[in-house]
């Protein structure tokens, strides 16, 4: 499968935005194709690859299902959030049905074997979803900011019909992004298949799309998040210290610090996750010469998909509520005796369902 990377007048193939030419053929030309390149390559490092695809793919599919389950019975949580976290959750579990779990087979014959069309809609899910999920992780911080810092403003901001409005419009926003390319491309196939980094995923073959892309999707986002996390702490300080405004006075402390630990946790996390593979696609961009081995190159992009894996870790570790629907999930699939399953829930939660219903009882946004 062929494909070409556009850097001023230089191509080349099987790369979704670096050339390689260190592995090119004996005739002289600068492309490799995808079974050589696969047997170029160590057995081991090939074992590697296919098993850290497959655990990485098994983990976003596992990790998001157990996400929106437990989601949707922690009625805890305002209602704003978690219907961008079961968002985000969606996004991430298209991830990993999509674009990284048919990923598994071509690693091990070192093709893809799908074809262009099922390539385009792979590439396609694949940009939207982490897109959407950025976008999720700043309507969480905008949702707390609102509800920290402009309390008196929160019904009127923050309601049913603006929420789904905005779930609704970041789906056909981050598809056209992403499909965009396609629209140019010949034949209308802009993704392909990557040897290198065994996706047939992200593409950048024109360095302006990339840069206004990133600037747009990461840069704002980040800023948003640091913008909101930073005014919700100072709010969060001041009722603290006992220095209570009236608008503080209406903040809710402890549900807004178990908010932003997930919204920081979160969005750290993404930023972790996505940063080196963000600052290989800008320096390529920018500098044409540059080339990066291809270890790297698989390493940075699939270090960035596991980021789809992990939110249900950061929401046990943050947020007793969500911890607590968890293992009673958890106990409803492993205990088969509904006697044993209710007495060890008793047993063992009961402390945690003081603390929840004291939490529900005072909490004025739990609808």
């Amino acid at each position: 499968m062929e494909h070409n990377t556009t850097c001023g007048n230089e191509s080349s193939r099987g790369e979704a935005f670096i050339k390689v030419d260190d592995m090119a053929s004996a005739n002289g030309s600068n492309a490799t194709c995808g079974t050589d390149l696969l047997f170029n390559q160590p057995t081991w490092w090939r074992v590697c690859q296919t098993a850290i695809i497959a655990a990485v793919s098994v983990s976003i599919v596992l990790g998001n299902l157990v996400n929106l389950v437990v989601l949707s019975r922690v009625q805890q949580m305002p209602w704003a959030i978690r219907c961008f976290l079961l968002n985000l959750s969606v996004s991430d579990l298209c991830v990993g049905l999509i674009a990284c779990l048919p990923a598994i087979y071509p690693s091990i014959v070192g093709d893809w074997p799908y074809g262009d069309a099922f390539c385009q809609v792979s590439g396609v899910v694949h940009g939207s979803s982490v897109t959407i999920s950025i976008w999720c992780i700043s309507m969480v911080g905008f949702e707390r900011y609102v509800a920290a810092v402009r309390p008196y403003k929160y019904h009127a901001w923050v309601n049913d019909r603006r929420c789904f409005t905005t779930v609704a419009l970041m789906w056909p926003a981050a598809i056209i992004t992403f499909l965009a390319p396609n629209i140019i491309a010949k034949d209308f196939v802009y993704y392909h298949y990557d040897h290198a980094q065994k996706i047939c995923g992200l593409q950048w073959e024109q360095p302006a799309y990339c840069i206004i892309t990133g600037l747009y999707i990461p840069v704002l986002s980040g800023v948003s998040l640091l913008f909101t996390s930073i005014s919700i702490h100072r709010v969060l300080n001041r009722s603290t210290t006992g220095f209570r405004t009236s608008r503080s006075r209406e903040t809710r402390p402890s549900v807004n610090r178990r908010t932003l630990r997930i919204l920081v946790a979160t969005a750290v996390t993404y930023f972790v996750c996505w940063g080196p593979y963000v600052c290989l696609v800008m320096v390529a961009s920018i500098w044409c010469d540059v080339r990066t081995p291809q270890w790297v190159q698989f390493m940075a992009l699939w270090v960035a998909n596991s980021n789809s894996a992990v939110n249900v870790f950061i929401y046990s570790a943050t947020n007793k509520h969500f911890r607590y629907s968890a293992r009673c999930l958890l106990q409803q699939i492993t205990c088969r005796d509904v006697d044993k399953l209710s007495s060890l829930s008793l047993m063992a939660d009961s402390r945690a369902l003081n603390e929840i219903s004291k939490d529900y009882r005072t909490s004025p946004d739990k609808n």
